[in-house]
């Protein structure tokens, strides 16, 4: 019998019990403490997926309640809307047949008086854009180098991501360990320890799997909601485990966001955040994007693709990366990682998702997941090291790869206003991007001093600060003051960055943009706006002639870069800025074109490498049109495709060729209208002569830019110095400083008495003689 003396198990004080029997007791009892613990934690586990489960049903109702409240408040609004419609209509057939009367009697009146009756053409509607066309005065969204595919992050649609995921390439593939060798060494060693813990991969998975077997309502879903639903259970398993219970090893949190929207009103399958009490799951604190998608969807689908570039875009949007993560799950269960950084795209396959009974397929992704959560904030890509990044305070000593010594900087505390870029170049994958924002510092007393932050990824070899430090050196006017430059070092021992560096500046606040300005003045006294745009050219002149060895072109006239700081005008972004030594016989030709689409020179439109004053000149004459075309002009098709963000640049160039034909057709494709003031409209036509009196189809044609060595400053001088009476009465100081530098450099020009031998400057040289202060060297 089981309980007879003979069948019972040795104990310690028995005579005939053994070393070996009592050992193989303790083995007995410590399995069963083992039996009884993995008990617990799986009742642990159950409870908790039974909470998740509750959470999830709660959440759905209330999605469903939101849902309905939604769909009221449209169908409120589209009702109301039916309404104002339908009242506008009649208001206008009112209109309209009370000015057909009046046409009609006029008509009659003529008639009898000519003894015929005269045509009358009715009146025709004003052209207005599509409803969802973006037509913002100030177009952010217009590409700054390189120049490339403006992608449009208001129209999230299917056709959208396909055509994102269609024209962003594929990266480069590689394995697991050499994805982690891009990100630096202490990825690296990350990785060789997970790979050492298989005993908590086991338990995962295992817990996981029973996490599948438990929940009962996978048999009414979709294929792709299964997928999320385990992809959740997965994650419930993984950050329950002991080994991330500790705080100071657990950095990320998951957060199913498939059904909650973001920020922006889009939903990721799901993000791995950066976690903290009080703060909300949100794009600027995401570091991995997650996108699920059924079987029939390979791992390298458009639309797969472009959701994840979307959400890499969204991560970037307002908190500057290094680098940034995603994860997709699609086919067969398959989980491939992505790293985008500023110079490639890497790709690796993890393995799969478990979807079956646990197996050694799985393991890599479960490992991958362990590197990713033991990481500390600043590992994650963030350009601060902190865990919120930019979108809390921080000192200049926080930047992560900061080369410079601060000094003054070293502990004052920079706080971002509002938490969002106002400018900048953030709207692509790859290549140069860069980041403006208003920002407060400390200064003495407990105040603070409004500033701009700016951080950029750039070509290597270049640097803004060393374009915007040679022109303030030079005492070239308006231009911003630098308070703070540093490069960010980048030197790791991979591809991540092999072909850009990062650069932070910090200048002095620089007041409103130049829209803003104009908005506030033209109607007013228009002649402000003309004698703010003298100051503009007093700039741009001086950066190309107070040196006597180099000269300094920007490169990037556009509205964004044209500020007004307490009525005085300033020159911003100097990043595509170019300083050439005089007597160059030729500039370095450019891979990429610099500058932003709409208000590139002809020339640079048609992809000429040699760059010359004119070309900004003609670019600062594009943003004069541009205030008043969109002021007083009528939104037609062209101006859609010169203002809009077209990225096509044979479009616009075909484009350009028609509006700037000819004076008469420059003014009249633009459709200003009668409010337009008269000094306005002679100041834009002495501009156009002189930059296109040849012609604009004919400057693309020319290897050399005729309008480069036949430049005469005095003649830009007169374009300023307008017929009517107000703007002679008018104050215009900027005007009176612009007057005296030419005169001044034109008095001691002693390259003027070259003239006569029809001694030209080479094009590449962007000065002609009748500007230099010293005599340039034979070409």
């Amino acid at each position: 019998m089981l309980g007879s003396d003979e069948n019972r198990l040795p104990q310690p004080g028995d005579q005939n019990s053994s070393t070996l029997e009592y050992l193989f007791r303790q083995m007995i009892e410590t399995q069963l403490k083992r039996d009884k613990r993995q008990e617990e934690r799986d009742e642990k586990f159950q409870q908790m997926l039974e909470a998740q489960i509750k959470r999830d049903k709660r959440q759905e109702e209330r999605d469903e309640q939101w849902r309905k409240e939604q769909n009221e408040r449209d169908e409120k609004w589209r009702k109301e809307q039916n309404e104002r419609d339908e009242k506008w209509r009649k208001e206008q057939e009112e209109r309209d047949n009370a000015l057909h009367e009046k046409l009609d009697k006029l008509t009659t009146a003529i008639g009898d008086l000519s003894g015929k009756q005269a045509e009358v053409v009715p009146p025709q509607p004003i052209q207005q854009p599509p409803a969802d066309e973006l037509l913002e005065p100030q177009p952010r969204d217009a590409n700054t180098t390189p120049y490339g595919a403006i992608q449009k992050t208001h129209a999230y649609t299917k056709e959208h991501y396909a055509k994102l995921g269609c024209d962003s390439s594929r990266g480069i593939s590689c394995d697991i360990e050499g994805f982690f060798k891009n990100l630096g060494p202490n990825w690296v060693s990350a990785w060789m320890d997970a790979c050492h813990d298989g005993g908590s991969c086991q338990e995962i998975l295992r817990t996981t799997w029973r996490g599948y077997q438990a929940y009962s309502g996978f048999c009414n879903m979709k294929p792709e909601e299964i997928r999320q639903k385990k992809l959740g259970v997965f994650f419930t398993a993984l950050e329950a485990h002991p080994r991330f219970q500790n705080g100071s090893h657990q950095q990320l949190r998951w957060s199913d966001q498939h059904k909650t929207p973001m920020s922006n009103r889009r939903k990721p399958d799901g993000i791995l955040f950066a976690s903290s009490p009080g703060r909300a799951a949100n794009w600027q604190n995401t570091a991995v994007a997650i996108e699920v998608k059924d079987e029939n969807s390979t791992s390298n689908s458009n639309v797969l693709m472009g959701q994840l570039f979307q959400d890499f875009l969204d991560m970037a949007k307002d908190q500057p990366r290094h680098f940034v993560i995603g994860l997709t799950i699609s086919g067969d269960y398959e989980a491939n990682a992505w790293l985008c950084t500023p110079s490639n795209l890497f790709n690796c396959r993890l393995g799969k998702l478990l979807s079956d009974k646990p197996d050694f397929e799985h393991h890599n992704f479960v490992y991958f997941l362990f590197v990713l959560y033991q990481q500390l904030p600043k590992d994650y890509g963030f350009l601060v090291n902190n865990r919120y990044g930019l979108t809390s305070a921080f000192s200049v000593a926080d930047m992560l790869g900061s080369t410079a010594n601060s000094g003054y900087f070293e502990d004052k505390m920079i706080a971002i206003e509002g938490g969002k870029a106002f400018s900048g170049r953030h709207n692509v994958l790859s290549g140069s991007r860069s980041w403006v924002y208003y920002a407060r510092i400390e200064v003495p007393e407990g105040q603070s001093e409004r500033v701009i932050f700016k951080f950029h990824w750039h070509g290597v070899g270049r640097s803004e600060a060393g374009v915007h430090r040679q022109v303030l050196n030079t005492g070239v006017p308006y231009v911003p003051q630098l308070l703070y430059s540093s490069g960010i070092d980048t030197r790791i021992e991979s591809l991540l960055f092999n072909e850009y560096t990062g650069e932070i500046l910090i200048i002095e606040d620089c007041g409103m943009g130049l829209w803003q300005f104009a908005n506030s003045v033209i109607d007013k006294d228009c002649c402000q706006l003309i004698d703010m745009f003298a100051g503009y050219v007093h700039t741009l002149l001086a950066a190309s002639t107070t040196h006597p060895a180099k000269f300094v072109l920007h490169r990037d006239i556009s509205l964004n870069n044209l500020m007004v700081k307490k009525g005085e005008p300033r020159i911003i972004d100097w990043g595509c800025g170019l300083v050439v030594n005089r007597g160059t016989t030729r500039l370095p030709s450019e891979a990429i074109i610099m500058g932003t689409a709409p208000y590139m020179g002809i020339r640079v439109l048609s992809e000429h490498k040699t760059r010359t004053l004119l070309d900004d000149l003609e670019s600062l004459f594009l943003v004069f049109s541009y205030v008043l075309w969109t002021k007083y002009g009528i939104v037609d098709e062209t101006y859609r495709i010169l203002w809009s963000g077209e990225k096509d640049m044979v479009a616009i160039l075909h484009r350009r060729y028609s509006w700037l034909s000819s004076g008469v057709e420059f003014i009249a494709q633009m459709q200003l209208g009668n409010k337009l003031a008269p000094e306005l409209k002679e100041f834009a036509l002495n501009l156009y002569e002189l930059l296109f009196s040849t012609g604009a189809r004919t400057l693309s044609n020319q290897e050399s830019d005729s309008r480069a060595e036949d430049f005469d400053a005095k003649k830009w001088l007169d374009a300023f110095k307008l017929s009517t009476k107000k703007a002679k009465d008018a104050d215009m100081p900027y005007l009176g400083r612009l007057e005296a530098y030419v005169m001044n450099i034109t008095r001691h020009d002693i390259g003027l008495s070259h003239k006569k031998n029809k001694r030209k400057a080479s094009h590449a040289d962007l000065n002609s003689e009748k500007l230099s202060p010293t005599r340039h060297a034979k070409h």
